[in-house]
């Protein structure tokens, strides 16, 4: 048998590099990008830090304004940490989180900013501090370990390059011959895909189906890129070539560039504050994501602040991992409107395997796995009940974020299973590859409908991990 795995891709960025960029150009937040195209948002973080790698850039704005004629921007690596050096109307500056050699120690304050100098009280910066963060480990016997109950709903094997629809209402399992994993619509009432066979472009074809009538209707040669909105979708028939095809009539527009994608509502309806990653260092030993925080409505950045991960954990919260201290990162639930952060507990990684770390949180739950990256020997996903104060071991190694309907959803680049919290059960899981299959490559991606009804399989063109 000849060499398996995904070939080489001979451009700058993989295709689905490219699609994220295309995003990154729409102004979209990376959970906009992670619904957009049903991968998690570590994914999204995981793609947009291999593209500011190999374009040599420095930030998310800069690749939205890169072109392939734009040189790199090697300065920029130079000096990752000149980034917080912002200015805008009302901006705030921030010097958090600063590290020492041998262990860090944590400086968490915000300076106030006006016109890009500190505003100033009797001749000292304004300071409101992010209070009771520190770095020191506290490590935490769990509560109690459990293990995650017998699957509800199971398919069968995939066979490892047929594009699959499957309806978890009904069980029902839909092959549609060779082809890429399906997108859906925002609506909910269309799934789109590429039809053909892998990696040979030039018999590929995009195709949706309408899930109400099963009904499939071929739209254009190439490849399928996004939906425009309800009515419409974008295709690339060849290199800087696109259309848009009418979903109802299936009229073809050829047009000088893809139309953006619809844009989804924010992930957290109620939620004040937008969080946006600015700043990737990567610079061994320790991770350092720089953070911002603005205000939905005006647009204004409140603060800025350095972390190993953060996310969302409710309306007016995040949660905060913080920069490690040996191996270990202390995880916090920090009150946007007061800065105020609540210990949870340490979580663990592994150094020498890369430092990617899932934790994800709403005002339920806190979620994450230690040793994230350390394959074959990733530790167990650990959830903190937050009413209860409970720490449950899940014995279960997860790569898994929760649903904004409060589900575990678990797998890397979109969710493989869907879990209960409290009970632990698997609600569905979908298909592993069938071992028997003979095909070259496939990547692990997986398409889910807005309302999580149907899922698709479907070939993948391949991308690197989390941890390398």
């Amino acid at each position: 048998m000849g060499r398996r795995g995904r070939p080489p891709h001979p451009d700058v960025l993989t295709p689905r590099e490219f699609e994220v960029l295309a995003l990154l150009r729409e102004g979209l937040s990376n959970p906009e990008i992670a619904e957009r195209l049903a991968i998690s948002r570590d994914g999204v973080k995981y793609h947009v830090s291999e593209i500011l790698g190999k374009l040599g850039l420095s930030s998310r704005e800069e690749a939205a304004r890169w072109s392939p004629e734009a040189g790199p921007w090697w300065a920029a690596a130079a000096a990752p940490l000149a980034l917080f050096a912002r200015k805008s109307t009302a901006a705030i500056g921030i010097g958090l989180l600063a590290t020492a050699i041998g262990g860090l120690a944590l400086l968490a304050f915000l300076v106030a900013r006006d016109g890009g100098r500190d505003s100033r009280v009797d001749g000292e910066p304004v300071v409101v501090p992010i209070t009771e963060l520190f770095t020191g480990p506290r490590q935490r016997e769990p509560d109690d370990v459990r293990a995650l109950g017998l699957a509800r709903l199971t398919y069968d094997p995939w066979d490892g390059e047929s594009t699959v629809l499957y309806d978890t209402a009904t069980g029902e399992e839909l092959n549609l011959g060779q082809g890429t994993f399906g997108r859906f619509s925002a609506d909910g009432l269309w799934m789109a895909w590429t039809a053909g066979p892998p990696y040979d472009f030039t018999q590929h074809e995009a195709w949706v189906i309408n899930l109400a009538t099963r009904e499939r209707r071929r739209l254009s040669p190439g490849n399928f890129l996004h939906f425009v909105d309800g009515a419409t979708a974008a295709v690339q028939f060849a290199m800087e070539q696109f259309e848009v095809v009418d979903l109802g009539t299936g009229r073809r527009t050829l047009v000088e560039q893809a139309p953006p994608a619809a844009r989804p509502p924010p992930e957290v309806d109620n939620e004040p504050y937008e969080l946006r990653r600015v700043m990737d260092d990567n610079t061994p030993p320790y991770v350092r994501n720089g953070y911002s925080v603005s205000d939905w409505a005006s647009g204004d950045v409140l603060f800025e602040f350095v972390a190993l991960s953060a996310d969302y954990a409710g309306p007016g919260e995040l949660v905060v991992a913080a920069p490690p201290e040996g191996a270990w990162s202390n995880i916090f639930i920090v009150e946007v409107a007061t800065g105020q952060a609540t210990f949870i507990a340490s979580g663990r990684l592994h150094y020498e395997k890369g430092q990617a770390f899932p934790i994800t949180a709403n005002e339920k739950y806190v979620l994450w796995t230690d040793d994230g990256c350390a394959y074959p020997d990733t530790g167990n996903t650990q959830i903190f009940y937050r009413e209860s104060g409970l720490l449950t071991e899940i014995d279960a190694s997860l790569w898994a974020w929760l649903t904004d309907d409060g589900l575990i959803a678990a797998g890397a680049f979109g969710p493989h299973q869907l879990i209960d919290p409290d009970t632990l059960e698997r609600l569905v899981v979908v298909p592993d590859i069938d071992p028997n299959a003979q095909v070259e490559s496939s990547g692990p991606d997986i398409g889910w409908s807005p309302d999580r009804r149907y899922f698709s399989r479907g070939f993948a063109g391949g991308h690197g991990g989390y941890c390398v």
